[in-house]
């Protein structure tokens, strides 16, 4: 198993990642006519996997540091949450969060507080953060599922975030145009930005230096 630092840098450096391919895109797309120019379309499609897979990243990272906790795991600063579990082993972890379940929804924010006081004291260092960071996790499974599923409710959830942000929804509105868009009274802030530096701020503090 990696060490809870190598979880977390894995993290920011796949989120550092895919915003640098946001500015490398957008920068391409403002000068049209070069020899790499490419259309809204193919830009929004690479906005939308990059935000996909740092999703995909959080919730591996959630999952990774959850079980190395539940095995007694220390950061290098020593920090370790007071344990109610004692797994045997990495698999014997997962069987216990899974309890017979095929898969454990680690980006639902309710859950993974509730969860992470059955096995830590105080469901720490989880469920504090995590409950802090709810309405941004949960806006970012809107979004994901937006691009993922394609479905009418899915749909719908991402036209009523649109809404409740924006204050209105163009018709043309997508995952990736929503995140490329600025914060209201932030222009230099969009929402890919904002969400990313909140998985940064989050991650830091589950696995603290």
């Amino acid at each position: 198993m990696d060490s809870l630092e190598n979880l977390r840098d894995n993290l920011l450096r796949d989120v550092e990642e895919s915003l640098n391919l946001i500015r490398t895109v957008n920068a391409i797309v403002s000068q049209p006519g070069s020899q790499a120019n490419l259309s809204t379309k193919q830009r929004d499609l690479i906005v939308e996997w990059a935000f996909v897979r740092i999703h995909a990243a959080w919730e591996a990272f959630l999952e990774s540091c959850f079980i190395a906790y539940m095995l007694g795991v220390q950061t290098t600063s020593g920090f370790a949450p007071v344990r109610y579990v004692f797994p045997n082993n990495e698999q014997h972890a997962s069987d216990i969060v899974l309890g017979g379940r095929e898969y454990f929804p680690w980006t639902t924010p309710s859950a993974v507080s509730k969860q992470s006081k059955f096995y830590f004291k105080d469901g720490q260092p989880f469920a504090q953060i995590i409950e802090g960071a709810a309405t941004d996790l949960q806006e970012m499974n809107t979004l994901r599922n937006a691009v993922v599923h394609r479905s009418r409710v899915a749909e719908e959830k991402f036209k009523s975030l649109v809404r409740d942000k924006l204050r209105t929804a163009p018709p043309d509105v997508n995952p990736a145009s929503f995140l490329l868009t600025a914060r209201p009274g932030i222009p230099q802030r969009t929402y890919f930005l904002h969400y990313c530096n909140n998985l940064g701020v989050i991650a830091k503090k589950i696995v603290p230096a």
